[in-house]
């Protein structure tokens, strides 16, 4: 051993000069092979492949303890068993038994070391057989203990595992048990013994049988057995049992007391206390078989107690019991006969059990026909005829029921009800049938007890009062009363509200007094319908319902509402008195005159309004209205109830006078006193030589003014703006064309039924030289000179003139699709309310170049400015038209939106002749577009000459 470690060792330290080579082999070897047994070959099974004659082998015994079971031939490798393999003792109550070996082998030449780990799986044989702990085993148990009880006891063991370890139980006697096994985790088995039958003790006292353990061995297992010995203890489950059923024995009624009349005798056959009889009489029988006669408790010999004379009857029925001794003693009962010859006659006796405990006999008025009232013996100690007893009752409502030998029952024959009939006499009559027969009478009284059979009732069902609304918290409404005929807490009530009416009402309990709880609203509810209930104290409890009904009475304290904060209502002036302009609406939710409604008008004194308004709202206007005094009125309308301390609301009214064409138009210019301009014949085309003013006191599309001339041979000269006014020289004057023409001027309106004012209007062309030409020769020679002085700034006027080109060229092309258009817009005319009258005469554009500053014609000395109406605001005044030659000064009218001063045209300028009939046809029609869309190419030529000039200028 000491060499082995002494090499262990070198070779630990010299490992690192030559490889260490791991390897696994593996061995099965069946146990209890003895010594010396041949395991294997370590170098065949580890395949070294190295000269057998270089090779030692070394077995590891460090860390692996098995190693002393075995030898191991250091040259050869062979590996043997030093003595017996005992698995049971190796790997006790393992499954699978593996022992670990290690080895080392060597080569001289090589200085190789070879590591070879060795696994021996050790096999099991059956050699052990199943052990009981004890040999005997003994003990007790009660009969009776159910089938199926498991007795878990300790079972037998087996050192051999697996297998040929224990694997069931076994019993080979005819016997109420059966073993069954149950396996712990460490190999034991525990034995359960299951009870398969009935344990009787009287039957079998006690068991003795084998169990028998088998291990798994095949073919022939091993067994162990062990003894068991049961006993089977006695439980009192055997009743008494008399030798006879019943005894029969016959006396006289003078016999004397404390005579032997019988002997009774019973058995049991179970052991000690539980096998131990005594006698007795049975306490459920009447007290006179308790007082006549007594019973050894030991012998069972039954005695005559009291003499039998004076009541003496024909037989007696006696039951005897006969008990054990257990603390749970059993009985069995016998009758004994007692049959009695008779000498006397005597009275009946009568004993009324009342079955109360109290003087008198209770039922319930509701106990059902045949219930029992009480108990009837009638004794007579007389035999035969005079013995013989019949009894009856005086009372209807109760009947007597034979209940066993001169015993009745007193039940109810007849309905009960306690509230017509609370007690009854009963008398009860009995008579033997002697010769003469004795009678004999008891009367008891019968109290009938009373039940909750009547629920309490409402008197009267419904219940109804008023409330004002608004009320007080807790004010008392009005009270509710219910009765029950039944008694005590049947009778004995309490008041209870419906559940939905609980939030808004209480009701005490007692006396049924009602509360309301909160303040009621009759504008959210005018009456509250709900039930209330009165239940008696009875079990079960009966309840009685009525019902209350509380009227919400109103008061006023919701003032009226109009259903919109402004009405507004449009009239037509002028429209006739007294008609429906429209309507207020208001309501109240107050009830009855409180929710009645008035409406009046509002106003203060210096500020009534024409119009009045009717009980249901409508508002009336009561005299002719006039939109150019007033176009509209704003007022208050209020409403009022008709309560007692009246409520109002009041509400704005706004009344829109709407415009009716009832005023012609009137001119401001020409008017009778100045209808006359002056044109020099040296006057350029295209220039403004006057407007003609007017205005209209209505609105809208009434006092919207058109212009137009009457005299179509002018048109040759003049063109006429409709909706300005505007009146344009449209040709270049000769001394040929000097002159005086008059025409005629007509204003008219864009009323449905259009108004129309006519004035004569003259045009004088003359030699008059226009300042405008003086104006034109002047500029142009302070042009010439300002031209000279600054030569050195041509250059920059060139390029600024270029600039302006290039403006220029890009407003031409916006005119040129202007005028593509110019057709499509031209019918948008007659919608912009503009009419030109000229005559359809093509006149081509004229060039002027205008000046830079405008000469504005003075008035004549005989013009003066006309009168304008009151209604014409004086401080309202119109710019002097300053673009043309005209006699014509400045004027004011009423409206200054009404007049367009503009210099600027479009195509929508113009309209189509409007002529007294309002129609024009086709021909004339596009004569007028085409003189239109000529005229105003002519003014864009004339505002951009303007702007060329004022840079030029600069």
């Amino acid at each position: 051993m000491d060499a082995t470690v002494c090499l262990i060792l070198a070779l630990c330290f010299i490992c690192f000069q030559f490889s260490v080579q791991g390897q696994t082999v593996y061995f099965n070897v069946t146990e209890e092979q003895g010594s010396s047994y041949y395991i294997g070959n370590i170098a065949d099974s580890a395949k070294l492949q190295v000269a057998d004659a270089d090779l030692k082998f070394t077995m590891l015994s460090n860390g692996y303890p098995l190693a002393s079971q075995f030898s191991l031939d250091d040259t050869t490798s062979d590996l043997v068993t030093v003595q017996s393999l005992d698995r049971d003792m190796l790997c006790a109550f393992d499954v699978v038994c593996t022992l670990q070996l290690a080895v080392v082998a060597k080569s001289e030449s090589t200085n190789d070391l070879f590591s070879i780990k060795v696994f021996i799986n050790l096999k099991d044989i059956n050699d052990n057989s199943p052990l009981f702990a004890e040999e005997f085993v003994s003990f007790e148990l009660v009969e009776g203990t159910p089938v199926n009880t498991s007795l878990p006891l300790e079972g037998a063991t087996d050192r051999d595992s697996g297998m040929f370890g224990v694997v069931k139980y076994g019993i080979l006697d005819d016997v109420p048990f059966q073993a069954v096994m149950d396996t712990f985790a460490d190999g034991r088995s525990m034995l359960k013994l299951v009870i398969i039958g009935k344990l009787d003790r009287e039957q079998v006292a006690s068991y003795q049988f084998q169990v028998l353990a088998y291990d798994g061995g095949e073919p022939t297992p091993n067994i162990g057995t062990a003894m068991f010995s049961i006993t089977v203890t006695d439980i009192n489950d055997n009743y008494p049992k008399f030798t006879q059923d019943s005894y029969n024995k016959t006396i006289y009624d003078d016999s004397l007391v404390n005579m032997v009349i019988t002997r009774v005798f019973a058995t049991d056959l179970d052991e000690g206390l539980n096998g131990l009889v005594r006698y007795r009489l049975s306490s459920l029988q009447t007290d006179e078989i308790i007082s006549t006669f007594s019973i050894n408790d030991t012998s069972g010999e039954v005695y005559l107690k009291e003499s039998l004379i004076t009541r003496s009857r024909e037989y007696y029925r006696i039951i005897v019991e006969a008990s054990d001794s257990a603390k749970q003693p059993l009985i069995a009962q016998s009758l004994v006969f007692v049959r009695v010859f008779d000498h006397h006659n005597n009275f009946p006796d009568i004993n009324i059990n009342l079955l109360s405990n109290k003087p008198h006999a209770e039922i319930s008025e509701q106990a059902s026909q045949g219930a029992t009232v009480a108990h009837l013996a009638v004794s007579d100690p007389d035999t035969g005829d005079n013995g013989l007893v019949t009894c009856m009752l005086t009372e209807s409502m109760f009947r007597l029921q034979k209940f066993d030998t001169n015993e009745y029952k007193i039940v109810v024959f007849a309905s009960l009800d306690r509230e017509t009939e609370p007690r009854y006499n009963v008398t009860v009559v009995c008579e033997d049938t002697g010769n003469p027969p004795k009678k004999t009478n008891k009367t008891f009284i019968v109290v009938v007890l009373d039940e909750n059979d009547n629920e309490p009732q409402f008197t009267p069902v419904t219940y109804r009062t008023h409330l004002l609304e608004n009320n007080k918290i807790g004010v008392s409404l009005l009270q509710v009363s219910a009765a029950d005929l039944d008694l005590d807490q049947n009778a004995k009530i309490e008041y209870i509200l419906q559940d939905g009416a609980i939030s808004k009402f209480s009701i005490d309990n007692e006396t049924g007094e009602i509360f309301a709880n909160q303040m009621l609203d009759r504008e959210k509810q005018n009456q509250y319908i709900f039930q209330v209930f009165a239940s008696d104290h009875g079990n079960p409890s009966l309840t009685g319902t009525g019902s209350v009904s509380i009227l919400i009475d109103d008061v006023n304290d919701n003032a009226p509402e109009f259903r919109k904060a402004l009405y507004s209502f449009p009239i037509l002036e002028n429209s006739v008195r007294n008609i429906i302009i429209g309507q207020v609406d208001a309501f109240d939710v107050d009830d009855k005159e409180n929710g009645e409604i008035s409406y009046s008008i509002s106003t203060t004194k210096g500020n009534e309004v024409p119009f009045i308004v009717m009980q249901n709202g409508s508002v009336l206007v009561t005299i002719e209205l006039d939109r150019e005094k007033n176009e509209s009125y704003n007022f208050q309308i209020v409403a009022s109830d008709q309560g007692n301390s009246s409520l109002n609301t009041s509400v704005e009214v706004l009344i829109k006078v709407k415009d009716e064409n009832d005023n012609s138009p009137v001119f401001v210019f020409p008017n009778k006193d100045n209808n006359t301009i002056i044109i020099p014949y040296k006057t350029p085309s295209n220039s403004v030589v006057g407007t003609f003013r007017a205005y209209d006191n209505d609105s809208g599309m009434n006092s919207r003014l058109s212009f137009y001339l009457n005299n179509e041979n002018i048109s040759d000269y003049l063109l006429l703006n409709s909706y300005n006014g505007e009146l344009f020289l449209v040709k270049d004057l000769s001394e040929a064309d000097i002159r005086s023409m008059t025409f005629e001027v007509v204003v008219q309106d864009h009323g449905e039924i259009p108004f129309k004012a006519r004035q004569n209007m003259t045009i004088n062309i003359t030699h008059q030289v226009s300042a405008l030409t003086d104006g034109l020769e002047k500029n142009f020679v302070v042009a010439i000179a300002i031209s000279s002085i600054t030569v050195f700034l041509a250059l920059f006027i060139i390029f600024m003139i270029f600039l302006l080109r290039r403006q220029d060229i890009k407003n031409r092309t916006k005119l040129h699709e202007s005028q593509e258009s110019q057709s499509q817009k031209t019918n948008e005319g007659e919608e912009a309310g503009f009419i030109q009258v000229v005559s359809p005469v093509y006149y081509p554009p004229t060039y002027i170049l205008p000046l830079p500053m405008t000469y504005t014609r003075p008035p004549p000395p005989s013009y003066t400015p006309p009168v304008l109406p009151k209604s014409v605001p004086q401080s309202t005044k119109f710019n002097t038209i300053q673009r043309s030659i005209s006699v014509q000064q400045e004027v004011k009218t009423h409206d200054a939106s009404l007049l367009d001063t503009s210099s600027t045209f479009t195509s929508r300028s113009w309209d189509p002749p409007l002529w007294e009939n309002g129609e024009v046809d086709d021909v004339e029609r596009q004569r007028n577009k085409l003189i239109s869309i000529e005229y105003q190419r002519s003014l864009l030529r004339i505002q951009h000459c303007k702007r060329s000039n004022s840079v030029l200028t600069i």
